[in-house]
């Protein structure tokens, strides 16, 4: 959920890099021989790894590189990505998950799996390896897709998208990890859930923020039997441009990231959707997404989608006003800078020279939120 900036050393990059790299290339070697790549031709021969390159990531490093098979006489490469599953950043993961890591391995190439087959626009998943020994964490080696120069923004694509993943039929895509709700209030509840133990995980907030919390805590307990959910779908958890979806150079529309997947309200997507394009691009394209989500999807969400407003925008105020409140957090999303100018991350300066203006501008927003539609 979090956007963390921390830096990594070049030096430090490039070390990592090799070692994978190496890595890699042990685990081709082994893997060629037992036909567990079905975009392998029948009697290709592993060649090499090449310019692997780390491309994003603080907790799951993502990696692109080149795969070069042998063919009889022939060489065949192919442009892969390798995205790792550490530690979670998620506190409440953090806490309370047993091999949570694993967990979201799994379950994102389980999802994008099942939705190749029924051809939605996502990466090819290739690989599922758990074991931790081959390269410290579990992984998943997937298609990589090269995004457009100008894929940034909320264009059409970006909500027919959305709603189209909202009306997929759950039981074609065969997703083993997913345990689908028991009742119509059940996913609520364990969204609210969420938010208390994660505000039980860093109490400590600027006293006007804390009010806002509380307050937003205590309108999504006194609103929660008004919000039942009718049919749960398919969600993407984090539904965002051009972080999460992407257009590629070949003017294809393609989602990616669905560690968050899960079944769930559709509801929440468009919430956290709004959320995030709030911050990113401003109310005025936040709401036309909104507009343009309800024109044409069939979903009738009420008061639901207000309810996963608020409750997106306080989910990511709470994360962000944490690396404010917590030296501990501060170093873990924003780096070592921001943990040594510690407590004086609110100043503009300093904000701005350590990342954590952004952790305030997601206060901010949440507060106008509360303010526009709370506190008139």
């Amino acid at each position: 959920m979090l956007s963390p900036t921390r830096p990594i050393s070049v030096k430090r990059t490039r070390l990592r890099e090799i070692s994978v790299s190496e890595k890699l290339t042990e685990c081709f070697s082994a893997i060629l021989p037992s036909g567990k790549l079905d975009f392998v031709p029948h009697g290709a021969t592993f060649d090499r790894i090449s310019d692997l390159k780390r491309i994003g990531g603080v907790v799951n490093d993502v990696y692109s590189f080149s795969l070069t098979l042998r063919n009889g006489g022939n060489e065949q490469k192919s442009s892969l990505v390798l995205k790792t599953y550490g530690k979670a950043l998620d506190p409440v993961f953090e806490t309370y998950g047993d091999d949570e890591n694993l967990k979201r391995c799994v379950k994102e190439f389980q999802v994008l799996r099942g939705l190749q087959r029924i051809g939605f626009p996502a990466p090819r998943a290739y690989l599922c390896e758990c074991d931790s020994s081959v390269l410290g964490h579990p992984f998943v080696i997937m298609q990589k897709e090269e995004s457009a120069p100008d894929s940034a923004g909320i264009t059409d694509c970006f909500v027919q998208t959305l709603i189209r993943l909202h009306s997929l039929d759950i039981a074609k895509l065969e997703i083993g990890a997913f345990k689908a709700p028991k009742d119509i209030c059940e996913f609520e509840k364990k969204c609210l859930l969420y938010i208390k133990i994660f505000m039980n995980l860093f109490p400590k907030h600027s006293k006007r923020v804390k009010n806002d919390f509380e307050f937003a805590i205590h309108w999504l307990e006194s609103n929660l039997s008004n919000n039942h959910c009718p049919q749960y779908c398919l969600i993407h958890g984090d539904y965002r441009t051009p972080f999460n979806s992407i257009l590629t150079r070949d003017s294809r529309f393609v989602v990616i990231d669905w560690e968050e997947s899960e079944i769930g309200d559709p509801a929440y997507d468009v919430g956290m959707a709004y959320a995030r394009a709030r911050v990113d691009y401003g109310r005025k394209i936040a709401d036309h997404f909104v507009q343009e989500y309800l024109r044409y999807s069939d979903k009738d969400f009420g008061q639901r989608l207000l309810f996963y407003q608020l409750m997106a925008h306080l989910r990511l105020a709470i994360a962000h006003s944490s690396v404010l409140s917590n030296p501990t957090r501060a170093y873990k999303i924003r780096g070592m800078s921001a943990f040594l100018l510690f407590p004086f991350l609110r100043l503009p300066f300093v904000a701005g020279r350590t990342g954590a203006a952004m952790d305030a501008g997601w206060v901010d927003v949440f507060e106008e939120f509360v303010r526009e539609n709370f506190r008139q």
